[in-house]
């Protein structure tokens, strides 16, 4: 059985994926240019909500 398709570790799974994903968003910003631009940082929230649907 895979890590994150394991029933009992759900919340590391989905902590794990969610810290990816704002990392990646984070660096991907500051790589960019953009990190001081606070309005696009509201992606955050469809970030974690396309984390939280992708089962």
């Amino acid at each position: 059985m895979n890590f994150f398709n394991n029933p009992n570790r759900i919340p590391e799974s989905y902590g794990l994926k969610i810290a990816g994903g704002l990392i990646a968003f984070f660096l991907l910003m500051k790589v960019v240019g953009l990190v001081h631009h606070y309005e696009l940082r509201f992606l955050n929230v469809f970030i974690q909500v396309g984390v939280f649907t992708s089962r």
